[in-house]
């Protein structure tokens, strides 16, 4: 009770005057080491293609191969480092050895001239992600544990610096892929690695003052380190012999589950509650980013058939539209955030039970305007940017409102002793969200190669149907909200006290 007390005392404070940015000190430090981890990535992601086709004279089959095993890869090895982090390594340590092993892989690729050295920097890189991003989370939550009206925009920077990777890396990679100077891209890469380790050894008292011992807690550190390793030969293997990738990701459902299942029977009923909450809310999520990743794919190929992409006597290429929506998101959420501190200071906090709804009718509205955008490619041959662009803004708008208090939820409800674990389940909902973004793609454009050798229109207002769907999965999380809304209040005071 007196806890509680205490609580409400400060969020009032919070309320009448404006936070002090040195409270963020934690979450900048970590934040600006996410960018530089999820540079490489996205980097990686946009001109790899290029890259393995001009410098390596791999097919356009090959490297699609290959550039999809990185993502997969990406996203599943977050699992493998949740789990060391909680088993093993620690946060502390699996944050450390995460950086370190993504400036190896970078300093590789910079030197790399063959394939298998190049795939000896991207396995470097793949286990170095998967074990920094769960434990990157898990140390925001660690960070703002006593001060819970911080943590969501702990949490809210984080996403911003995951975000300006998104912007930034595709068109940085891509100058310098233009001019062939691919290493050197690599080279920043590298020099952000190292810095963010220099930041994190420098800071180190201030993270242990802050997070408490238990950010340091390991069994087995060492051991760790070796199953790391390991995992980089395994990663290695699957990317030199991708053809094996499928396979071993679909036998490796049944052990996660098993996994899933081991750890749900350790939990009470109470524990057990909050991990259904943390289920839906990642069910929501990997729905709204099965359509939201249309943007790297279909939406795509529906730029370049059918958008006018002619600006001030300038044609802007096809992949800068894929960084307009992390641009948006970027330039949205200092100002949404700004908004939630000017209702808090009436008195009224918007809890996760509305923003995420209210982030769902707002990505709706992005749909909406990209099916507008067909409407009119379908009369007219083809459409204006701003229909795209529009369309991308409400998007970027509308993952303000979801992703961030999302992600604060899971790693508050999350039983502390699982807590990397849970963050790369979190991962992994990604993950299935990418693919199934893909397959739904794939449909799409399969019909498009058919529509565009009949110099018809193709997507027949998909993106309205896509739409539809956003706006009802928004309204029955509304209506399962309302049934959780009571739960969900007293689970925040518990978390708070």
């Amino acid at each position: 009770m007196i806890e509680n007390s205490a609580e409400n005392v400060t969020e009032k404070l919070y309320t009448k005057s404006t936070v002090n940015l040195k409270e963020f000190t934690g979450a900048y430090l970590v934040s600006f080491a996410v960018l530089s981890e999820r540079f490489s990535f996205w980097g990686l992601q946009a001109v790899m293609v290029l890259f393995l086709m001009h410098d390596f004279s791999q097919s356009e089959k090959n490297a699609f191969t290959l550039v999809g095993s990185f993502g997969a890869l990406s996203y599943a090895l977050s699992l493998l480092g949740g789990v060391l982090a909680d088993k093993l390594l620690g946060v502390w340590e699996s944050c450390r050895l995460g950086l370190a092993l993504c400036l190896m892989g970078n300093s590789i690729l910079i030197f790399s001239h063959g394939i298998v050295s190049l795939n000896v920097g991207l396995a470097c890189i793949l286990v170095g992600a998967g074990l920094f991003s769960p434990s990157s989370n898990t140390m925001i939550r660690m960070l703002y544990e006593k001060k819970r009206y911080l943590k969501e925009s702990g949490f809210l920077i984080s996403c911003v610096a995951g975000n300006i990777s998104g912007a930034l890396a595709p068109l940085i990679y891509g100058i310098f892929g233009e001019k062939g100077l691919w290493h050197d891209a690599f080279l920043i890469s590298a020099l952000l690695n190292c810095f963010s380790l220099v930041l994190f050894f420098n800071y180190s008292s201030y993270f242990f003052r802050e997070c408490g011992e238990e950010l340091s807690q390991n069994s087995h550190p060492y051991f760790g380190k070796i199953i790391a390793f390991i995992f980089i030969v395994i990663s290695l293997w699957l990317l030199l012999y991708s053809n094996w990738l499928n396979i071993i990701l679909l036998s490796a459902i049944i052990p996660l589950f098993l996994l899933i299942f081991r750890l749900y029977r350790q939990l009470s009923l109470h524990e057990r509650q909050r991990i259904h909450f943390i289920f839906l809310l990642t069910i929501i999520l990997l729905l709204f980013y099965i359509a939201v990743f249309q943007i790297y794919s279909s939406l795509t190929m529906f730029i370049e058939h059918y958008v006018n992409r002619n600006f001030m006597k300038w044609i802007i290429p096809v992949p800068a539209f894929a960084s307009l929506q992390c641009v948006f998101f970027i330039l949205c959420a200092p100002i949404v955030e700004r908004v939630f501190v000017f209702f808090r200071k009436k008195g009224y906090s918007p809890s996760l039970l509305v923003k995420v709804p209210f982030g769902l009718v707002i990505g709706t509205v992005g749909f909406l305007l990209f099916a507008s955008g067909e409407w009119k490619a379908q009369q007219f041959g083809s459409c204006g940017i701003e229909w795209i662009v529009s369309g991308n803004f409400f998007l970027g708008l509308g993952e303000v409102f979801l992703y961030p208090p999302i992600l604060t939820a899971i790693a508050s409800f999350s039983p502390k002793r699982f807590a990397g674990t849970f963050m790369g389940v979190f991962s992994i909902s990604l993950a299935l969200a990418s693919y199934f973004s893909g397959q739904f793609a794939k449909m799409i454009t399969d019909s498009f190669m058919i529509s565009v050798q009949q110099n018809e229109s193709v997507f027949q207002l998909v993106y309205g149907r896509v739409a539809m769907s956003l706006i009802g999965i928004a309204v029955i999380s509304s209506v399962i909200f309302l049934y959780f809304s009571k739960w969900y209040h007293g689970q925040e005071k518990l978390v708070s006290g």
